[in-house]
């Protein structure tokens, strides 16, 4: 009888694997607009301002701290400092966290504007808030926002987050 020796199997010779080329996202560019929130109404401007991120637009806003809110001064800063003050009793780190810097609030009340889905957090990204003009934004067309406010009582947003400890003094 013939034994039946096996042959060793032949290695299949190694053939380099193509890796797959990750596309590479380009950045858009999205159209910029710049606006200056002086003196208009925060919850004016911010619906607005929501509609055109959600549209793809980049937004700037300037002197978020001198944009207005319509109401009783006093009223209004009470309202903020409430919130502020609110806590979670059962794990005060998970409470809501509430800004005393005019941009972050601005930033705040708009957050609260954007929808909580991903298009919408897409789009808040596409937002820019500043205290003043920065240098960059110097000699560009600024669109001012057409209502401005002219309301007997009213406060801006440098006043109330000074009276809620902000320590920057309003120009």
């Amino acid at each position: 009888m013939a034994e039946n020796k096996e042959q060793p199997i032949p290695k299949a010779e190694a053939k380099p694997v193509a890796k797959k080329e990750k596309k590479v996202a380009r950045e858009k560019v999205l159209p910029e607009e710049i606006f200056d929130a002086a003196g208009a109404v925060v919850g004016r401007l911010s619906a607005m301002v929501v509609k055109k991120l959600l549209q793809g637009k980049r937004i700037v806003i300037l002197n978020a701290d001198k944009a207005v809110m319509s109401g009783d001064p006093k009223g209004v800063v009470d309202r903020y400092r409430a919130k502020r003050g609110m806590q979670n009793k059962s794990n005060p780190e998970h409470s809501p966290k509430w800004p005393r810097r005019p941009d972050f609030l601005y930033k705040k009340i708009v957050s609260g504007m954007v929808p909580r889905k991903p298009s919408g957090r897409a789009a808040f990204k596409n937002l820019r808030i500043h205290i003043g003009v920065p240098s960059e934004y110097a000699g560009k067309p600024v669109q001012q926002y057409a209502l401005k406010s002219n309301f007997i009582k009213s406060i801006t947003l440098g006043e109330i987050c000074e009276r809620l400890g902000w320590k920057h003094e309003v120009n």
